[in-house]
């Protein structure tokens, strides 16, 4: 769909000799930028330091499920039950927490993301107006195109420059 649509806006256009179309890889800008780096480092940050207490409660679970595995003959029948039905919330609770905790963290990257990519697309219009470019494509979309069409590396040095900074909250 993507294509039939590439194919569509370039025969749609009236491309003249002056006009310029240029393409730009938006992944590697994220993941290789200065602010890009921070905001994958701060996510990093943020997920080592809560795996950490994830695992803390994680052996605690599993300390308890030995415990209560080892009073097994020792209580009737009811109470380990419950003792273990109690236990099996508990670890529940501990799988939907973990859970969350991903997905917020994934709200939080994907937020951060955005950002960086709109500021991305400001001094994308402003470079597309200093160099006369009628068109900036991303490179996911192309299926191919001449390598000194790729502006990538330029806009790359341009963002480094002015230091955007994007925290991740």
């Amino acid at each position: 769909m993507r294509f039939v649509l590439l194919i569509f806006l370039l025969f749609s256009f009236n491309i003249h000799a002056q006009e310029s179309i240029k393409f730009i890889d938006q992944n590697y800008i994220l993941n290789n930028s200065f602010t890009g780096k921070n905001i994958l480092s701060d996510i990093k940050k943020i997920y080592e330091k809560e795996t950490k207490i994830f695992e803390k409660k994680k052996k605690n679970l599993e300390s308890k499920k030995k415990s209560v595995l080892s009073k097994k003959n020792i209580l009737d029948e009811n109470e380990f039950k419950k003792t273990i039905d109690e236990l099996n919330i508990e670890i529940n609770l501990f799988e939907k927490e973990k859970k969350i905790f991903i997905q917020e963290l994934q709200k939080k990257q994907n937020v951060a993301q955005s950002k960086y990519l709109e500021s991305i697309n400001k001094i994308l219009a402003e470079y597309s107006k200093n160099n006369s470019i009628s068109l900036i494509l991303k490179k996911d979309n192309i299926v191919i195109a001449r390598s000194e069409l790729d502006i990538t590396e330029e806009i790359l040095k341009i963002l480094d420059n002015k230091k955007i900074d994007i925290g991740v909250n």
